[in-house]
């Protein structure tokens, strides 16, 4: 199978998918930070088994919101011509009591 081969099957994981999962969850973590001047704060848990990358909560409030983040890190064809499809597994994302 040829890299461009491997990068259409969207099944195919990389070696440095979590890495890039993971930046890319720094990376929303960050931007939300600043773009709320500091209003916010984001901790991360050691162990995702529920499905949540972030929990954002606003500072001097009790009012949180758990966020999985997805990424897709990708130069193909299929990706380039704005006809990307992706699937979220049942077991990783299940519905809270605010989801729409």
């Amino acid at each position: 199978m040829t890299l461009e081969e491997a990068d259409e099957d969207y099944t195919t994981k990389s070696a440095d998918a979590s890495r890039m999962g993971k930046a890319a969850e720094h990376l929303v973590a960050a931007f939300c930070i600043l773009a709320t001047r500091g209003m916010l704060n984001v901790s991360t848990a050691l162990v995702d088994d529920e499905g949540v990358d972030l929990v954002f909560h606003r500072r001097n409030s009790t009012a949180t919101l758990a966020v999985q983040v997805k990424a897709r890190m990708s130069d193909s064809k299929r990706v380039r011509s704005e006809g990307f499809v992706t699937f979220v597994r049942a077991q990783t994302s299940t519905p809270g009591r605010h989801s729409i």
